[in-house]
């Protein structure tokens, strides 16, 4: 008798459970999709500015090679595609910043990089590649949102943020 009510009850239970589950699973799925989304969006807004500033100093570090090795990792390959395309229209240089010592190691990341230029399909006669300082000077962000504004074809802030411009700029 509690068996037949057991066959009757566990395949009920489990069912419901399922459904349960299976609401539970599609919410999460859809708030990930729409953080997803929302981040897409975020993205393509700050797209051109970090465009900006990587066409500004083209400057790669330690950070953008795998650890010890002369092999660029995919933020290093990610970087210099967004240099490469400053590089194709204006030439220039690209900055190896390092506190490496290693003068092996170096000089192998700087043929690296010049080979992922050059396999990009860039000329890179008119390219130099050199171990140097970051170039470019920093942006205070009041300019740099000022900039953005500018670019939308917005009004710029006002008050408070506005009165903490530097002056004579």
């Amino acid at each position: 008798m509690i068996s037949s009510k057991l066959r009757l009850v566990v395949p009920a239970v489990l069912i419901l459970f399922a459904v349960g589950c299976e609401n539970g699973t599609k919410q999460r799925r859809d708030e990930f999709n729409q953080k997803l989304t929302e981040r897409v969006e975020r993205d393509k807004f700050n797209e051109p500015m970090i465009r900006n500033a990587a066409a500004y100093n083209m400057t790669l570090s330690d950070g953008h090679f795998f650890p010890h090795t002369g092999e660029l990792n995919g933020l290093g390959a990610q970087q210099l595609d967004r240099i490469s395309e400053t590089l194709e229209r204006f030439n220039g240089m690209v900055r190896y910043e390092t506190r490496s010592v290693d003068e092996e190691l170096i000089a192998t990341r700087l043929g690296n990089i010049k080979q992922y230029l050059t396999d990009t399909g860039l000329d890179t006669t008119s390219v130099e590649v050199a171990a140097s300082l970051s170039g470019g000077r920093s942006v205070s962000a009041m300019d740099a949102i000022q900039s953005k504004y500018k670019a939308l074809n917005t009004a710029a802030p006002t008050g408070e943020a506005a009165s903490r411009q530097p002056q004579g700029k």
